[in-house]
This record gives C-alpha cells, sequence and structure tokens, in this order.
C-alpha cells in the first residue's frame, strides 16, 4: 500500500509530501493501550493513548496530546515493561476528523506485543 502521510522534514524544518513512497511495512490493525510521555524543555507530562495499527518500524496512535511532527516520545503499551523513544511523523487535523491521532515510528528496537 502506498504511505499517503506528510512527513516532517528535520533539515528544511517543513512537511513534505509523501503519499506517493510505498510503505516499508504493512501496518496490522491492532488496538492496544499505551502510555505516551512527552518530555520537553524541563517539563514532563503524558497521558493515556491506545494504538490504531501496528507495524515493526511504528504505530498510528490516539492521544489527547497536542503531537507535534517532530517531537521525540517515549511509548509503552500497557502490557509491556518496554519503553522506546520514537519521533511522531505526522499529525491528524479536525478536518479529516483525526485531530486526536498522530503517526509515530520507533526510533529504537520495538519487541510487538502478540494481540489479546
Amino acid at each position: 500500500s502506498l504511505a499517503c502521510i506528510n512527513i516532517f522534514n528535520r533539515e528544511a524544518g517543513s512537511v513534505v509530501d509523501s503519499s506517493f513512497l510505498p510503505r516499508k511495512f504493512e501496518r496490522e490493525p491492532v488496538r492496544k493501550i499505551a502510555h505516551i510521555l512527552v518530555r520537553s524543555d524541563g517539563d514532563e507530562y503524558g497521558a493515556g493513548a491506545y494504538t490504531l495499527n501496528l507495524s515493526p518500524r511504528g504505530s498510528r496512535v490516539h492521544s489527547p496530546l497536542e503531537l507535534v511532527p517532530g517531537q521525540i516520545i517515549e511509548f509503552q503499551p500497557e502490557d509491556s515493561a518496554f519503553v522506546t523513544r520514537c519521533r511522531v511523523v505526522w499529525r491528524g487535523t479536525p478536518a479529516a476528523g483525526s485531530e486526536h491521532e498522530a503517526g509515530i515510528e520507533f526510533l529504537e528496537s520495538f519487541p510487538i506485543p502478540a494481540e489479546d
């Protein structure tokens, strides 16, 4: 399938259209409860979240946090002791009906928990 998302270009500080790029890994629909932690400018805050889909390289998550493309976060599924650093790749919009959704890329190896 094709990745129909916008990717944050760190060098240019802008968003680039990546809708023509094929996905490296297919994402499987998986709903897992998780926790997201953000550390920014000495502040630390977090919130519950859940996955909408999952692949070996990333996840689409639903969270009340206002995640920003390029931001580094920590992600931990509720049923795992494993925490991984992630980069926020995209954020949904109110116009698309996905304002609380974001795409995250795992920056470290991440053992995907088995489905319940």
